[in-house]
């Protein structure tokens, strides 16, 4: 009888101790995949700035609509923007009810004359398109549009 529970001790244990290991080498490879997946965004990301920083540098604006569009894709840190060139600029008076304002005078900018330059993005479908105001004479970012 004694012989029985010592063996059957020594099956629970092996199987506990085979659990133990299958459960920490699981755990060590999804941290390695992990770890890629961490690497291979990060690749991208810097890859995308240097991209970005790249292209703004060889840009050249022809008119006050190239510069309003090049100031605000460069504000712009989402990467999500697509065809940031032919980006819609229009003119208009600031409305701060319907921008989210970066400046903290919201009301002192009522009615200033401004730049409002709307890009595409790869998630307009679902959150729309990405919307600055700027200052008309500086170029100065003063606020978004709220995305859908």
């Amino acid at each position: 009888m004694k012989e029985v529970k010592f063996m059957l001790r020594k099956a629970l244990a092996i199987v506990l101790f085979s659990m133990i290991i299958c459960i920490i080498v699981g755990w060590n490879f999804n941290r390695v995949n992990e770890r890629a997946e961490f690497g291979r965004d990060n690749f991208n990301l810097l890859h995308n700035k240097k991209s970005k920083g790249l292209e703004i540098k060889n840009y050249k604006p022809t008119s006050s609509y190239d510069i309003a569009r090049l100031k605000a894709y460069e504000w712009d840190r989402g990467g999500e923007i697509v065809d940031w060139k032919n980006a819609e600029v229009t003119e208009g008076k600031f409305n701060p009810s319907v921008a989210k304002v970066v400046k903290n005078n919201k009301e002192g900018l009522k009615g200033r004359a401004v730049y409002i330059v709307t890009f595409k993005t790869n998630n307009e479908k679902i959150l729309g398109p990405i919307t600055i105001y700027l200052d008309k004479l500086s170029y100065e970012i003063l606020g978004t549009a709220l995305r859908d």
